[in-house]
This record gives C-alpha cells, structure tokens and sequence, in this order.
C-alpha cells in the first residue's frame, strides 16, 4: 500500500475485483492466491513496458490477415503534426480463435523498414524491431482513448456501427528523437465494459470515489469521462433533414446487450441497416417499403450443414434463403446482401484462420454465386453482393 500510495479499502476492493473475475482465491488462516490468467482470456491488451509488451506479443496465438501496405507520409492524425520522413505501412486484422479482434495500421520509417523485409511483411512488426533493430527504440509512448465504431470497422471487427471501441496510439523514437514506428490499433468489443472499470464500477471504485469528494478533483474526473448515449427503441433521432428509428435485432441475447436494426429517412428516401441478426420481425417492420435494404448474409446454405454437425452453430446470422424471404415481405426496392465472412476467400492465411468454424474445402468464389441464386428464389427486385469500397448512389 505504501509503495502504491493507495489506502486498505482500495486495496481490499481490488482483491474483490480479482476473486469476482476468478483470478485469486482467498482461503481464510492460509492466504490469498493466484488461480487465473488474465492473459489467456483477453487478445488485446495494454502492457505499460516494453518487455510485458513484447512478452504478451510472443505468446499470443493470432494470425495476421494483411489488407494492404505501400509507402507514403504518415497520417496527421497520428501524431498531431506533418512529419517530412516518408514511412512504408501495412493495414492488418488481427484473429484469435477464428475470431476478428483489432485492426491496425503500422507505420516504419522507411529506411529502417527497407532493411527489416521480408521480416516485416511476415511477422508482428513490433517483435521484429525488438529481435532486429532493438538499437532504434529508445523512447516508447502510448496513448489511449474510447471513439465509437464507424462503417469500415464495424465491418472489419463483425460489430455494430456507433459500438465503442478503444483506440491505442504507439510510437517509438530514436535516440535522435526520429519517430521510427507508428501504430494506430481499434479493437474490440466490450470497450463499454472497459470504461466502466476505469471509473466507479472497477477494481479502485473505493478510491476513486474518496478522491472524488474534493471539488477540484471530481472536475477532473468528469473532464475525462467519456460521455455514453443508451438509446431505446423507436425514433432515435430527429432534425429538420433526416429521422433514424432503431429497433433491436435478434444477435445477442438481450440480457447480454442489445443489437439494432437502423432505418434513415431523408429527401423522401429511405435506407434500412440490418448490422448482425438473426431474421426477426423487427427489421422486417424497419425495412417496409425501403427503397434499400442493407442485410447481412453471413453463411451460404451449403455452409449451414457443416456449422450445425460441426456445434459452431451460425452465431444467430441470416442465410440467403432467409434474406430472401426478408426482402419480399418487406417490399424493398433494392438489396444489398453484405457480411459474408470471407467464404469466398483463396486465401491460404484466411482459410487456415477459419478453419475452426467454416468448411475451408467449400470456400471460394464460387459461394457468391450460390448466395445471389439462393436470395432470388424469393427475391425479384434489384440485388447487389456488396464489396468493398463500394458505393451506391
């Protein structure tokens, strides 16, 4: 406690915390001892020095999906200025599990990064400068802050627009105070979760609060408390221009959280967005009459069979079959089927990290082809599979 500076109660709370999330157990007359490992349930993490951050990279079994790379200026936003240097980077998600946890975007200067290849392009970037160029890190910065998820991460991360997520800033210097590495990382869901245990509802609740009974301090507090909007079902917004009604969707149980269909009506026009659902009567109600319908379309049919005998079960998705029905009963002018969980990939990387869930013998392009004859089978209208970067005017 002294070493700390923290008080008993904080620290009785924080060995409430640790026992509630099954990490120690307390056994009166003998102890307190470690039973869990936190690193074993949480991909991304926060390590505050280099070592516990090269440590936590090293045992992490992820796989790599790159999205693409090249060379130029690093963004503004990364470190607030225009730096000169032109840097080589590479946009990656990161998997664990089959599953979709960060995405991130790294940057190297460029004459560094041109001696470190093919290292770079192959492995975590920050594992080969500590293995290969340990000599330029010489200050390491870290920042973190909370934003909400927009189009192309919800995508990416296979969450819902406007859900929080945590954005970590790294970079390194050299001994010459040349930024050498860059990194600007998003992920992943539960960052709501994250935020409440940074404030009252964590490990330090108890401090916290004490400390927050000065003035001067408990300002402090609310300048950096992330402000969170709960919406409800209904009309969600409104102004002169445009209406937004949400309604929830079948994905999560709803004791877990809730998930939202969008419908936007604006110059007469209307736009429904499904997010990750199940097929359920609510967006059919805010897909009625939309002149586009955006819907997922997570599994082929021929998918279904192998996720059912496999007990992965389809993670409450719509199949074409039932989208089909979705677009017909709701009378839509034109369909969007998005989502489709790279089922279509040759990619030898993307197989080998969905080979947990998916029937990698039946991935290929070719499935595309099945999803849009299995949709028209109900639906007549206008059909579009979406890709990326696609617009629709």
């Amino acid at each position: 406690m002294q070493e700390y500076g923290v008080s008993r109660a904080t620290v009785r709370a924080a060995l409430d915390e640790l026992e509630h999330e099954g990490l120690i157990e307390r056994t009166r007359g003998k102890g307190t001892f470690v039973i869990g490992d936190v690193a074993q349930d949480h991909w991304l993490m926060l390590p505050t020095n280099w070592d516990a951050l090269i440590e936590h990279l090293t045992r992490l079994d992820s796989v790599m999906v790159e999205l693409g790379s090249g060379a130029g200026a690093l963004p503004i936003e990364i470190t607030g200025q225009s730096l000169p240097d032109e840097y080589w980077w590479t946009n990656r998600i990161n998997y664990a599990d089959g599953v979709a946890y960060s995405l991130n975007t790294v940057y190297v200067l460029q004459p560094l990064a041109q001696t470190l290849q093919p290292e770079l392009s192959q492995e975590p970037v920050l594992l080969v400068l500590n293995r290969l160029a340990r000599e330029q890190i010489h200050t390491v910065r870290q920042t973190l802050t909370v934003r909400v998820a927009d189009a192309d991460l919800a995508r990416h991360l296979s969450m819902d627009i406007g859900m929080p997520v945590v954005r970590v800033i790294r970079l390194i210097m050299n001994r010459a105070n040349q930024l050498v590495y860059a990194a600007q990382v998003f992920g992943p869901k539960g960052t709501q979760d994250f935020v409440d245990h940074s404030f009252e509802n964590g490990a330090f609740r108890v401090d916290i609060q004490a400390r927050a009974a000065y003035p001067a301090r408990q300002k402090n507090i609310e300048a950096v408390r992330p402000e969170v909007f709960e919406v409800e079902p209904g009309l969600m917004y409104e102004d002169e221009d445009v209406k937004i009604y949400i309604d929830v969707v079948d994905h999560i149980p709803t004791e877990i959280t809730d998930c939202f269909g969008i419908r936007m009506e604006a110059e007469g026009k209307v736009v429904a967005f499904s997010g990750d659902t199940a097929p359920c009567e609510s967006m059919i109600r805010l897909a009625q009459d939309a002149d586009l319908l955006i819907h997922e379309c997570t599994f082929p049919e021929s998918f279904l069979k192998h996720r059912a005998e496999s007990g992965v079960g389809t993670f409450a998705h719509t199949s074409p079959l039932q989208l089909g029905e979705i677009a017909r009963k709701a009378n839509v002018k034109s369909l969007v089927a998005t989502h489709f969980g790279h089922y279509d990939s040759t990619s030898p990387v993307i197989k080998r990290a969905a080979g947990n869930h998916l029937p990698v013998d039946l991935m290929g392009p070719e499935r595309l082809d099945e999803v849009a004859r299995d949709i028209r089978k109900s639906y007549k209208g206008d059909l579009r599979l979406a890709t990326d970067l696609m617009r629709i005017d």
